[in-house]
């Protein structure tokens, strides 16, 4: 069970000192993409990152990607939120009943890497203490789903598990202090777009759909630029609609692209090794 304690503040203290003089850098649901994972990592070597969750599933290297996630927080680097796909990681390690759910969601590629329950297991018991449900820095709130105050099931499911679907004042406040919200989990096919909403704050929402795409995204929160590291793309598989979603006018459509897109494709380049 995710306890609502969770939502706690994570202290700055989880990035090295030496860091903190510049914004992260956000990463989106990499679903096994390690192959997509790494070069953005390559540009962004100097650069610490907020990882919003859903590491795991469908994707070719779960095991791997978790690995290099456990060696960012490690060193500093990273704060790494829970997503959907690890909070059913976690209770399908123990619960039988949620073990069946798990691997048609996906959790069946995640298994075959591991080999074993037991060995899932393991991994499971350092993701319920490593990964955070928010993280709040400069203004910004950052969360897998979406706002706390959103979905009607509490807070706890809407960070990590929620969707804006409907209007936008169905979206909720932030708190005070507060001024914009970023987030992944709901896959749009002109990901990352930026909305604006009635109380005057702003939502990034950044999945791009990486397993389904062949594309991840990097948001610097520093340049408001988007690096893109892209591999075989897949748009024939794409199985949600933009516009199932909050409906956004023309001029929200904004694609943080900029220069940083010819870097992403040299990086992209190195995505084929295993």
């Amino acid at each position: 069970m995710l306890r609502t304690e969770l939502l706690s503040p994570v202290p700055a203290e989880v990035f090295r000192s030496d860091l903190l003089n510049r914004p992260p850098v956000v990463i989106p649901d990499v679903h096994g993409c390690l192959h997509l994972l790494r070069p953005l990592l390559d540009v962004f070597a100097d650069r610490r990152f907020v990882l919003l969750g859903d590491y795991t599933d469908r994707g070719p290297d779960s095991k791997g990607t978790l690995k290099v996630v456990r060696h960012l927080i490690e060193q500093g680097r990273a704060v790494a939120l829970m997503g959907n796909h690890d909070a059913l990681m976690i209770r399908a390690s123990t619960d039988q009943k949620y073990l069946t759910h798990w691997l048609k969601e996906g959790g069946a590629t995640t298994l075959k890497e591991y080999g074993t329950v037991r060995k899932v297991q393991n991994e499971a018991r350092w993701m319920k203490q490593a990964l955070h449900l928010t993280y709040r820095e400069a203004g910004v709130l950052y969360t897998h789903g979406v706002r706390p105050t959103l979905d009607d099931s509490g807070p706890v499911n809407a960070v990590y598990n929620a969707r804006p679907v409907g209007n936008r004042a169905s979206i909720g406040a932030l708190e005070p202090g507060l001024t914009l919200s970023v987030h992944g989990h709901t896959p749009l096919k002109l990901a990352p777009v930026r909305l604006n909403l009635p109380d005057g704050s702003g939502m990034i929402m950044l999945d791009t759909g990486a397993v389904w795409t062949g594309t991840l995204c990097a948001y610097d929160m520093e340049s408001d630029q988007v690096v893109l590291a892209q591999h075989h793309a897949t748009w024939e598989r794409w199985y949600h609609s933009g516009s199932a979603y909050v409906s956004m006018d023309d001029s929200e459509r904004r694609i943080f692209r900029a220069s940083t897109r010819n870097m992403a494709a040299t990086a992209a380049g190195q995505a084929g090794r295993p």
